[in-house]
């Protein structure tokens, strides 16, 4: 198509509340907040195009699997596609300079390797032409990683406008390396989801670019029609939801475990999940004699999840870093109490003594004690605790309130947004049919 073709494209969407979602990998597993998200901004009238780097090869939930035929990939390449949008870049060398310019030098710092990270400049062609072709000229981005650096590198060729939000910890953990300060400081907005992650923000950027920074928490679907979890099971299973790796605490949660069966108290823990720790975790349990007690049950989907929150007395969250976990918000909508590490925002949403525990990042000891406190308690404390929890989570993370905020952030860019790459100047955009991908 030409660029002259991509201009009448985009004219015709002028008048549409369109915007752009791209994400590493979507849709996945732990990513289905992203789609609660989507689907409460289409709710109040935006028309969202979903794009992502590459599909996930694990999905197991049926709206993951609907999702999927929705969204948009770049990888792998078309190659006619790859060079169309490199002959276009070829007419404008200016702008082909800043693109290549602005990727070397994030190439240069990235983590995952120079050959990698160069990888965003094809990604980013394709992206953008995409995006004219649909009339896109703003796209939000989740995580300020891999996402955002095609965001960036897009928009220095003269490609859509970009905000993302910022979850950590790897961003945080590693500003300088994932250009941070650049993203934030050439992005429309940011938006993180937490008070946690806002001062960890602040802390990696440049004040002068705190204004543009928002707190917009991760929802969940609430409605009037829903009634109060059900209580507490007299139950011994806890539950562990997460992807298997070092980072998630689990085998520390094993040895825990041990020390709860030493004192003698009976205990099921349900590990709900998988990834790179399985062999550990599976050689752990021999070695600790957990056959029986320990059950690792792969990767579920959504309605499972809540199956098993409903059928357990209690999550328990062992990891050494995280931003603000889904999974807890998805047990207070269970109406179940929560142990949890105190790290990254979760102090945020759980209370101790009222919706659940915290402990001391890698303290064995003080975590083995609090899950003998759940195991004893009586299933009325624990419903108590439970209420508590799905009060707070229904005030603070109520996915239509979040997503209203984050519209009136999309309208107000739609309204001085500059063109779609190869269209002309749009204001905030309306109405219309969608072109196909």
């Amino acid at each position: 198509m030409s660029l002259a073709r991509d201009g009448q494209r985009q004219a015709e969407h002028t008048r549409r509340r369109a915007v752009g979602y791209f994400v590493n990998t979507y849709p996945a597993i732990s990513h289905t907040f992203i789609r609660r998200e989507i689907e409460a901004l289409e709710s109040l009238g935006w028309e969202v195009k979903r794009f992502a780097i590459r599909r996930s090869p694990d999905l197991v939930d049926e709206r993951d699997k609907a999702e999927c035929t929705r969204t948009s990939f770049i990888l792998p390449f078309r190659a006619s596609e790859l060079l169309v949008a490199s002959l276009a870049l070829l007419a404008r060398p200016q702008k082909l300079w800043n693109g290549l310019h602005v990727a070397l030098q994030m190439a240069r710092r990235e983590e995952r390797g120079f050959v990698r990270s160069m990888s965003s400049i094809p990604e980013a062609m394709v992206l953008m032409r995409r995006c004219a072709r649909l009339g896109i000229s703003h796209v939000h981005a989740h995580f300020g990683t891999n996402s955002t650096t095609v965001l960036r590198v897009a928009g220095a060729f003269g490609g859509p406008t970009y905000s993302f939000t910022n979850h950590g910890p790897a961003e945080i953990d590693s500003p300088e390396r994932w250009s941070l300060p650049d993203k934030v400081r050439e992005a429309s907005f940011v938006v993180v989801i937490s008070n946690f992650g806002l001062a960890q923000l602040h802390g990696a950027c440049s004040e002068s670019t705190w204004h543009k920074i928002h707190i917009i928490r991760c929802g969940l679907h609430f409605s009037q029609s829903d009634q109060q979890p059900t209580p507490v099971p007299a139950t011994h299973q806890l539950l562990n939801i997460g992807r298997l790796s070092k980072e998630k605490g689990q085998l520390q949660l094993l040895r825990a475990v041990a020390r709860v069966v030493e004192a003698g108290i009976p205990v099921r823990l349900i590990l709900a999940g998988d990834g790179p720790m399985r062999p550990l975790l599976e050689s752990e349990i021999d070695r600790l004699c957990l056959h029986g007690v320990v059950k690792l049950a792969g990767w579920v989907g959504g309605a499972t999840v809540a199956d098993l929150l409903r059928s357990s007395r209690a999550l328990v969250v062992s990891s050494f870093a995280e931003g603000l976990p889904i999974v807890l918000m998805e047990c207070f909508r269970a109406g179940r109490p929560a142990i949890a590490a105190n790290v990254g925002g979760i102090a945020e949403l759980v209370e101790p003594g009222v919706s659940g525990w915290l402990v001391p990042p890698g303290d064995e000891a003080r975590l083995a004690a609090c899950m003998r406190e759940v195991l004893t308690a009586s299933p009325e404390q624990l419903t108590r605790m439970g209420q508590a929890g799905y009060a707070t989570v229904q005030q603070m993370h109520d996915v239509r309130c979040e997503a209203q905020k984050l519209s009136d952030l999309f309208a107000e860019v739609m309204t001085d947004a500059p063109p779609a790459f190869g269209g002309r100047p749009n204001s905030r955009i309306r109405g219309g049919e969608a072109a196909r991908y």
